[in-house]
């Protein structure tokens, strides 16, 4: 009954359990819901727009402002729900999002748009106001607020909006529509190019209007500007006939692609090469440094260098870039087909010069070989130059190196001061970090020896030069990130970074021999302790492919640093394999027969072999050939091509090993003393697991003049030699006792000494 009333109550229990559960789940959601918060600054998207939003949150409601829309939303909060409508002059509509779990994306939608995703945009460019003074600056700021819309910057399009006027026949009916008309005329003015001067500062008339041309073709577009009441100037945007016109008689000189302008992306002419770099620098933590390095001719650089030097070249790039100034991307020329380099800028410590790469058809244009070189010093050129009036479109990605140097800058401006090539900082921060990793490398050489010790036995003692290798690796190693931090120039890498890598590359591989010597004989030795006949033998290879692999290593490792390309030697390798196979075909038949010997496991070191007329005992199968020490103690190499085409009579894999002892009964032998021994050897050979009773056969099998002549024959189960030698001396002293306890003596060895002479016996 008692144990009714358990198996009764159980379910009643695993309902309040259930329901405990329950209710803490419910809590944590109801927690994590009244966390969400809508807070913050938004890049939105939608299908064929995007804007940027800002909201605020006080308790469950939510209200927030789009500037480039000039509109506003409120909403209420519920948990992840955020629920609401949007205002955007004279319309309106609902919207419903979702907060995501990472609590900064959101996802949903809206009748008007569709879907409606959003990020927390924390590092949002900071737009300048559009400034309408005079025509040109109108002119300017349009272009410069289309360009930085056009690297993503969406919410830019309202400044572009700010800037143009349009006609009171054509007025769009929404702020949307006003933004796609916008962009339109701006892709008709990207397919043109002019200069700042050209464009007029200052007028007295009441409206101005100036052309702009496509240099390739020679098709102009008409810009007008108009001022207002209050004194401000506004590009007046042209009718949607006349923008597509224009937009079709500058395309013309694409050829067939009369509705698409060729992808930036090709860098086919040199504007296209510097607004992929912009581009790519904008978004350099996204995906962006890709595109921006691929705008860099780093033909001069060493493929070990590249990775790092390349991006510190481009931040140099890009903040003087931003030093100096651009009017615009529509002031780079974009015409491809003249070939001729375009100087951007030129200063005595050097010049900013786009090129195309070679002079094949279609070969893209780059910042040349001597920009690169020079950008360094042409950094610390412009170092104090005043800020511009008009910067390059996009961001400026941060790193550790600019910072430091931009707080030296400002904090300890007498740490700039050149020492080689080296600024006093960077000289300080060097010495001051090799200073203080080597006692730690020191410290974390000891705890790898003392993991190696723990492995190998407490009896293993490491050699100096072993820690001292340890030591400078582990220091090499801290020191490897100062490139990137102090910004090491690149002259001085292009001398160091050889020399240094290459003495790291010794040293490790110093280190990696010695530990694959010190590991490998442990492993040899418990594999040849283990029943798998293979484990002593694959051993024994992995450790020379592994010595093989480590010099290999060494080599590429050395010829990458030095510049020699490793791509080429490989490909000659390739090139050379035929040749090479053919030359050395026996060398490379003892390697697959090495291979063939660990996964067909014929035999193991220790165990004795017959191979045609060698027999004897393995030592050790390497890469090339197998040693096999004989019964005569000589060592005999054998090739491992020859091994494996051969036929191998292993020995020592016998499991049943034959035994054959003839006994012969000098002296007090009688019938029944035979028929004794002869049970008493089969009783003792029974009792013994080793021999196996149905392979055992005993009997009398001569009679000779010294005596009665008893055969033993049987069978062993030994899989050794030293097995079979225990089981037959075990065996032999057995017989001795059955003997001497039946008065039997065997031989001569048993017989008995008497007093008798010989002449008396006779």
């Amino acid at each position: 009954m008692v144990t009714n009333n358990k198996f009764r109550a159980m379910p009643t229990c695993v309902a309040i359990l259930l329901s405990i559960l329950l209710s803490i789940l419910l809590f944590m959601t109801r927690v994590a819901a009244a966390q969400t918060d809508w807070s913050g600054e938004w890049q939105t998207h939608w299908q064929g727009g995007g804007a940027r939003i800002v909201l605020k949150q006080q308790g469950d409601k939510v209200t927030g402002t789009c500037a480039l829309l000039d509109g506003r939303l409120e909403g209420v909060s519920a948990g992840s729900r955020l629920k609401g409508t949007w205002f955007e002059g004279d319309r309106s509509g609902a919207f419903e999002f979702f907060m995501g779990s990472d609590k900064n994306s959101f996802a949903g939608h809206d009748p008007t748009r569709g879907w409606w995703t959003g990020q927390r945009d924390r590092e949002a460019e900071v737009a300048r106001p559009v400034e309408l003074d005079s025509p040109r600056a109108a002119f300017m700021s349009f272009v410069r607020a289309a360009d930085m819309a056009r690297m993503g910057s969406d919410e830019a399009w309202g400044l572009a909006c700010q800037a143009v006027e349009f006609d009171a026949a054509s007025l769009p009916a929404s702020r949307l529509m006003a933004i796609d008309r916008v962009r339109a005329y701006f892709e008709v003015v990207d397919l043109t190019t002019f200069r700042a001067y050209a464009i007029p500062e200052v007028s007295t008339a009441p409206e101005i209007a100036f052309s702009l041309a496509q240099p390739q073709s020679g098709v102009e577009t008409s810009v007008t500007l108009r001022r207002n009441a209050e004194g401000k100037w506004h590009l007046v945007v042209p009718e949607d006939e006349a923008v597509a016109a224009d937009r079709k008689a500058l395309l013309a000189v694409y050829g067939e692609r009369t509705t698409v302008a060729p992808n930036h992306r090709l860098l086919q002419n040199p504007r296209d090469t510097m607004r992929a770099f912009l581009e790519g620098m904008s978004n350099w933590d996204n995906g962006g440094s890709a595109l921006a390095i691929s705008t860099l001719d780093l033909s001069a650089y060493p493929e070990s260098r590249r990775q790092l030097d390349s991006a510190t070249a481009a931040g140099y790039l890009r903040r003087v870039l931003d030093r100096i100034g651009m009017m615009g991307l529509q002031s780079i020329p974009n015409d491809g087909s003249t070939r001729e380099p375009y100087r951007h800028f030129e200063h005595a410590a050097g010049s900013i010069v786009i090129a195309p790469a070679s002079n094949a058809p279609g070969a893209p244009w780059l910042f040349t070989v001597e920009t690169i070189a020079t950008i360094p010093d042409l950094y610390f050129a412009t170092d104090d130059l005043p800020p511009p009036a008009v910067v390059p479109p996009g961001m400026i990605p941060e790193t550790n190196y600019f910072r430091l140097r931009e707080f030296v800058r400002q904090q300890l401006p007498s740490l700039l001061m050149r020492v080689g090539h080296l600024e006093l900082w960077q000289f300080l921060g060097v010495v001051a970090c090799f200073t203080l990793l080597i006692p730690v490398g020191r410290v974390a050489a000891r705890v790898f020896s003392r993991g190696v010790s723990w492995i190998v036995g407490p009896g293993w003692t490491p050699p100096r030069w072993f820690l001292w290798y340890l030591t400078f690796l582990f220091v090499a190693a801290g020191m490897s990130f100062l490139p990137r931090q102090l910004g090491t120039p690149e002259r001085l890498a292009q001398y160091a970074t050889p020399v240094i890598g290459s003495a790291v590359i010794l040293l490790a591989g110093s280190v990696v021999w010695y530990l694959l010597t010190l590991f490998g004989d442990i492993w040899v030795a418990r594999a040849s302790a283990t029943e798998s006949k293979g484990d002593d033998i694959a051993a024994s290879l992995c450790i020379a492919c592994s010595r093989i692999a480590t010099m290999v290593g060494v080599l590429l490792g050395i010829s990458f640093l030095l510049g020699i390309p490793t791509t080429g030697m490989i490909a000659g390798l390739g090139i050379g394999g035929l040749a090479f196979a053919y030359a050395s075909r026996e060398t490379l038949a003892n390697l697959f027969g090495a291979g063939t010997l660990v996964t067909d496991r014929p035999f193991r070191t220790g165990e004795w072999i017959e191979i045609g007329d060698v027999r004897g005992s393995v030592e050790r199968v390497g890469i090339r050939s197998t040693r096999i020490r004989t019964a005569h103690d000589s060592v005999v190499i054998v090739p491992n091509g020859k091994l494996t085409d051969s036929t191998i009579n292993n020995l020592g894999t016998r499991r049943r090993r034959p035994i054959e002892i003839k006994v012969t009964l000098a002296e007090g032998v009688s019938a029944e003393r035979i028929e004794a021994f002869i049970r008493g050897v089969r009783e003792a050979m029974d009792r013994e697991p080793m021999f196996i009773p149905e392979n055992t056969d005993i009997g009398m099998v001569a009679i000779t003049p010294i005596g009665a002549e008893v055969s033993i024959v049987g069978s062993i189960q030994a899989r050794t030699d030293r097995a079979e030698l225990e089981a037959s001396h075990k065996l032999l002293l057995e017989i001795a006792r059955i003997a001497q306890a039946n008065q039997l003596s065997l031989g001569k060895w048993m017989e008995r000494p008497s007093a008798e002479t010989p002449a008396e016996r006779g």
